[in-house]
């Protein structure tokens, strides 16, 4: 019996060594570690926490997610990029940019012409994309994602969250 107890352990022990789990960034604005800070400010409206990012006519763009390739782990072939938006005009035109830099060089932009249409106003909706790695990306490329407001009023954005694949 205790042969058993102990071989059915190690089992259980290899197969949750063999699961492949994605690595997740996340920031609710509260610990402040991605680029382009200046964005964020104080909200009692927040999705969670206190605070958000926005973005108007003065600063088009969100909080950003910055790493390079080979921070984000072996084999990485699409990341998934998800953040929370609340908009007050039908009009605004949000857009999940994903681009690959190197040596202050873009090699890769991709981001929706259009762009996400949110319907509904002052309430929180969260936007979801994914976007593939370029093949040949080399290990020392920074990637970055973050929401451009393409429209001159108050974007609010929260809870960013970028799920490696």
């Amino acid at each position: 019996m205790k042969k058993y107890a102990l071989t059915m352990g190690f089992g259980l022990f290899l197969l949750s060594c063999s699961e492949h789990k994605p690595i997740v960034f996340s920031n609710d604005l509260e610990p402040h570690n991605w680029t382009n800070l200046v964005t964020i400010k104080n909200r009692p409206n927040a999705h969670s926490g206190a605070t958000v990012s926005i973005s108007d006519s003065t600063n088009p763009y969100s909080l950003c997610f910055n790493s390079h390739l080979a921070e984000l782990g072996e084999n990485v072939h699409a990341i998934t990029y998800s953040y929370w938006v609340m908009v007050k005009n039908p009009e605004i035109n949000v857009v999940s940019v994903f681009s690959i830099e190197k040596a202050g060089k873009c090699l890769h932009w991709q981001g929706p012409e259009e762009g996400v249409k949110l319907k509904v106003l002052n309430q929180w909706v969260q936007v979801v994309e994914t976007f593939e790695i370029p093949k040949g990306t080399e290990p020392d490329a920074e990637i970055k994602l973050y929401a451009l407001n393409k429209s001159k009023d108050e974007v609010l954005y929260d809870d960013f969250e970028v799920k490696v694949n």
